[in-house]
């Protein structure tokens, strides 16, 4: 394998209710379709607000049960680290192409290298599995501030691509 290639895949971890939620949403489109059945015979107002119901906690339930599951896939190769985000392990998208030479700053989040940085104002970008205990590293450009869980292969490439802008302490 090519040395200056890398490829990480981070799950981001589920809320307990964000699972909650799907579930009910599931249990409500299944009882308004099964209320729409009797209903239905009897060709009345709630047959048709049973089946507005169905459909639309159906919907609700397929779009909340695909952006539940995310994950991050990092690429890096040649200095450049693309992170894509792949919705319900079927629809992926690309969320940052970021050249190397752009970074400012890589070190883990919390460290005393970042403090020169706490005083501006940066949009957050956040690729990480939100776990506990998660190894995060904090990257500095010149208008943002992306939060990565690199491996320790991938530090090992950024040390080796821009050696003086990474801090591991």
């Amino acid at each position: 394998m090519n040395e200056n290639y890398v490829e990480l895949l981070v799950p981001r971890k589920t809320a307990g209710w964000q699972k909650g939620m799907v579930w009910l949403l599931l249990l409500l489109a299944i009882s308004s379709l099964i209320f729409y059945f009797p209903a239905s015979l009897a060709t009345s107002p709630m047959s048709l607000l049973a089946l507005v119901g169905a459909v639309l906690f159906g919907v609700l339930f397929w779009v909340m049960r695909t952006n539940v599951d995310v994950e991050y896939e990092y690429l890096y190769v040649g200095k450049e680290l693309s992170v894509d985000k792949i919705l319900g392990k079927a629809k992926r998208k690309n969320v940052l192409v970021l050249d190397m030479e752009r970074v400012e700053m890589i070190a883990p989040q919390g460290s005393y290298h970042l403090d020169e940085f706490k005083n501006k104002t940066y949009r957050l970008e956040d690729y990480t599995s939100q776990e506990e205990g998660a190894k995060v590293y904090v990257m500095i450009t010149d208008s943002s501030k992306v939060l990565i869980e690199p491996n320790d292969e991938l530090i090992k490439l950024f040390r080796s691509t821009v050696p003086r802008k990474i801090f591991t302490d």
